[in-house]
């Protein structure tokens, strides 16, 4: 339920409430009763002459249900939540349908109770699974809390109730755009035009979805269509414009796309480290031009965090069944299927006489630190194994993984199972593109893991210019961009996915982007610091202290450290004119990583991390855990 903390005023929850269409399920005919004329104005969505009517009925019959019901029902729509509250109490809760779940989920949350709204969201949606209100919501929570297969499955379903296909539509393509399913998520802008091409209510205006759907179309590799989208949009529409420069690059026709692109002006490409709408190239294209930054990348760990055969080169399998580290009772033996060196092992887990196998079909982590691998069981679903394989290898628990409650079977000590969102969001990390990843389909199948296009965006269309000559190279370029784009950048796999490290918690120095954005070193730089200020995302990390030390002292000395060797490349964080860093008043030449960035224990084993929270003072400094 922390999901819906996290999502909090976002979600508009009460711009839904006004907007829904919240049909009832009574039939009363008299037309005479106001109790029947209450309900037709709630259907029509006439809450102010539904409530005037159930408070007519409800003199005349004052321990009318029905009534109480309506009343509480039209209270909650108008956005009279003490009101409606109250009202709700009074009913039997047995007898409840979805939509006073929905309603109560609206009132709780307008007074911060949305743990409880939550609560009353799944007790909606258990009640009727196609209620309309509560799958919508639900939709955009999922898809908020980086659940879009979940989010997909509610947006489908919301897609086929009557009077809500066109705004599930909307909500589908957004959503199946998220999921790397650009010609798929087109397919549904398209139909919800079609349906409605005022789109009513939905999440996206009609000149939004349009923008969008070209996008996804360009994605696609598909300009024409794109162009087709675009062109009901008026000449001053300037993301159209800049839409439109790029369908017309990805043609070949550049005059027309450099005067488009003229009309489109600077501001709308949404900034240097947006990706552009364009497939995939993958990264041995890119080698071609830019040669010795794509044999840096290769030689990096980067290249190496994912294997899409679940392989374990470079690491030494246990020769012989090893014991589960919290229960002797279990083994796991680890064996290369058929005998053959380059295929995937297999593991098998025992608990007594239960027996579960698994062949592992990913293996992420470069092993620098540690090897984490997923399999397929024998029912064919995903888990990921219990075991990890640590710097040495030290084999042990994996991270995240509560050794209490001792799992109830031998699948249990196989490891965790994954939902489909729970195995994209491994591989999103670890790969250019976890759709590719998991489809071996397309040229980013073939990166070494994580390739040029994960940070860089799709280079479909910056090929295309690049041997056409057109004026803007046309790709996300990150060095460009400010220290809090590059900062969350980075940070979209260097901090926590799907919840947050506190600063006191035994894992915050684990995630050196959320840890990094608390320092006062980058809250005082006034943007400018950044991870590219110290790591050259292309290499591996430095390992000299003194090559950190200059980074420090670039702000915090009045003598300007020396130049980063030859071919590193990163971007000293220049203070903005007349700001200037304290220098340490301890040892203001040297020492600064030993005592300000000191390693620690972060919640994994058998490792420690660098702090970059950047604790000022030595008692600032987080307790070892």
């Amino acid at each position: 339920m922390q999901r819906w903390r996290r999502i909090g005023p976002a979600l508009a929850l009460a711009t839904v409430v006004v907007a829904g269409t919240g049909a009832l399920f009574w039939r009363r005919h008299a037309a005479a009763d106001p109790l029947a004329r209450g309900v037709a104005a709630y259907d029509r969505g006439d809450y102010r002459h539904a409530s005037d009517a159930a408070r007519e009925r409800l003199k005349s019959h004052p321990g009318d249900g029905d009534a109480v019901r309506l009343l509480a029902r039209s209270s909650a729509r108008e956005g009279r939540s003490d009101v409606a509250a109250g009202l709700f109490r009074r009913l039997d809760r047995g007898a409840w349908e979805a939509e006073d779940f929905f309603l109560l989920a609206a009132t709780l949350e307008s007074r911060g109770e949305k743990d409880d709204a939550y609560a009353a969201l799944q007790e909606a949606i258990g009640r009727d699974p196609r209620h309309p209100d509560t799958l919508f919501v639900l939709a955009r929570l999922d898809a908020r809390e980086d659940n879009p297969y979940e989010a997909a499955d509610r947006a489908r379903k919301l897609a086929e109730v009557s009077g809500w296909e066109a705004r599930g539509g909307v909500l589908l393509g957004t959503i199946l755009a998220d999921l790397s399913e650009p010609a798929a998520a087109a397919d549904a802008l398209e139909h919800a035009l079609r349906l409605d091409p005022s789109l009513r209510r939905a999440t996206l205006s009609p000149a939004e979805a349009r923008h969008a759907l070209a996008r996804d179309r360009l994605r696609s590799g598909r300009p024409d269509l794109a162009r087709a989208a675009l062109s009901p949009l008026p000449e001053d529409d300037r993301a159209a414009a800049w839409l439109l420069s790029r369908a017309l690059l990805q043609e070949g026709r550049t005059a027309e796309a450099a005067e488009a692109l003229g009309r489109a002006g600077p501001a709308a490409r949404g900034g240097p480290a947006a990706p552009e709408p364009a497939p995939f190239v993958g990264e041995a294209r890119c080698a071609g031009c830019h040669g010795a930054i794509a044999s840096a990348h290769r030689s990096s760990r980067h290249a190496s965090t994912f294997d899409p055969m679940g392989r374990a080169d470079g690491i030494a399998l246990p020769d012989r069944p090893a014991a589960d580290p919290h229960d002797p009772a279990v083994t796991h033996a680890f064996r290369l299927m058929s005998g053959a060196a380059k295929s995937p092992p297999e593991v098998e887990t025992r608990r007594g006489g239960d027996v579960a196998r698994a062949v592992l079909v990913y293996a992420l982590g470069s092993g620098h630190r540690a090897r984490t691998w997923i399999g397929r069981d024998d029912a064919g679903a995903y888990r990921e194994l219990r075991l990890t394989a640590y710097r040495g290898p030290v084999w042990d628990l994996t991270t995240g993984l509560d050794p209490v409650p001792r799992p109830d079977d031998a699948h249990g000590y196989l490891g965790k199972p994954l939902s489909p969102d729970g195995l994209r969001r491994c591989l999103a990390c670890h790969a250019t593109d976890f759709r590719s990843a998991m489809d071996r389909v397309g040229p980013a199948a073939s990166d070494s893991a994580i390739g040029c296009e994960r940070c860089h965006g799709p280079g479909g269309n910056h090929v295309r210019a690049a041997a056409l000559g057109f004026q803007d190279p046309a790709i996300a370029r990150p060095r460009l961009a400010s220290g809090e784009e590059v900062t969350g950048l980075c940070s979209g796999c260097h901090s926590p996915r799907g919840h947050e490290a506190a600063p006191d918690s035994s894992s915050a120095a684990r995630f050196q982007g959320s840890a990094m954005t608390r320092s006062r070193c980058y809250t005082r730089s006034a943007g400018n610091l950044s991870c590219l200020t110290c790591h050259d995302p292309h290499r591996d990390a430095e390992t000299s202290e003194s090559f950190y030390e200059a980074r420090c002292l670039g702000c915090h000395s009045a003598t300007p450290p020396p130049a980063p060797a030859a071919g590193i490349r990163t971007r000293p964080a220049v203070l903005p004119a007349g700001k200037t860093a304290t220098p340490c008043p301890v040892r203001p030449d040297r020492g600064c990583v030993v005592c300000h960035m000191p390693k620690v224990k972060a919640g994994v084993p058998h490792l420690v991390y660098t702090d970059h929270s950047i604790p000022s003072r030595p008692e600032d400094r987080p307790p070892p855990h």
